[in-house]
């Protein structure tokens, strides 16, 4: 297994709200590893660089399962989205906050799938609780097998 990485907002592209209403904050989070069985334990370590002082409530890490489907012309979405988990309450981010973490690998929708109009994808998402701004979150992709 092979260490994913993912950076905001250049991995993700920061569009035009995250531009006008979003802090100017840059996230990187990182997993050892890409494939996991439910009930495992996903470690990573993320760190956010503020070059200017950061009021932040609180970041959180989830579970995010995307599901596109498509037939006939129509194009569809669904999001599954996993029970939230506090990891840090920094209150401020001076310059730079750095931490390791851990959440439970909880299969909360259907396994990792890719077939020709029909694709579900699992991400690790952590999210900034930013005030009076848009949060910042960055995916980190991951294979989330069944049962």
């Amino acid at each position: 297994s092979e260490l994913v990485r993912t950076r905001y907002p250049e991995d993700q592209g920061k569009g035009l709200l995250d531009a006008w209403f979003g802090p100017d904050v840059r996230v990187e989070a990182a997993l050892p590893q890409s494939v996991f069985r439910p009930g495992d334990v996903i470690d990573g370590v993320f760190r956010v660089d503020a070059p200017q002082p950061l009021e932040c409530r609180k970041i959180i890490a989830r579970l995010l399962g995307v599901e596109r489907t498509e037939a006939g012309g129509h194009k569809d979405t669904h999001s599954h989205q996993g029970s939230p988990t506090v990891l840090a309450t920094p209150g401020g981010i001076e310059r730079s906050h750095k931490q390791d973490f851990q959440i439970p690998a909880l299969l909360e929708g259907p396994a990792t799938s890719q077939g020709k109009l029909f694709t579900i994808d699992w991400y690790v998402q952590l999210e900034l609780d930013v005030p009076w701004a848009k949060d910042p979150k960055v995916r980190i992709p991951i294979t989330l097998l069944g049962e």
